[in-house]
């Protein structure tokens, strides 16, 4: 770990394998920005359009992993069919937590009760067709 920065995981959150996500190999890392609270981060790549107007395809979003994902939150997950995925979170209840996407063209997944499980919140983005890039951090 290097302080103040997060790996950046070129892994998009849309879909992926059975793979943990924080043994994936990462020679970047970005700069938090100014404020962020110590804690523990990732940064990931967005693919697809599930998640228009909010995030891009091609989006990086910062993902804290020790700030609770709550109702109506966006977080990312790991499903045990569609793999990781960046969803707004839902109630959980007995059948499992379902996770939707902004864009009403896709369908709202189920995360099963003890298959699958919530990484992490997204707490930023940097937008991949305008705005502030993510600062790149320089090698160790």
């Amino acid at each position: 770990d290097v302080p103040g920065t997060a790996a950046l995981i070129e892994l998009g959150v849309a879909a992926g394998t059975g793979r943990e996500l924080l043994e994936e190999p990462s020679d970047a890392r970005v700069v938090l920005p100014p404020g962020a609270p110590p804690g523990r981060y990732v940064a990931l790549r967005v693919v697809g359009d599930s998640m228009r107007p909010l995030l891009h395809s091609g989006d990086v979003v910062l993902v804290s992993l020790d700030v609770g994902a709550v109702v109506g939150a966006v977080v990312v997950a790991r499903h045990p069919e569609h793999g990781y995925v960046v969803k707004r979170m839902g109630r959980p209840g007995a059948w499992g937590t379902p996770l939707g996407s902004l864009n009403p063209a896709y369908p709202t997944l189920l995360l099963p009760p003890g298959a699958g499980t919530v990484i992490g919140r997204v707490v930023l983005r940097w937008c991949g067709h305008a705005g502030p890039k993510p600062t790149l951090a320089p090698a160790p």
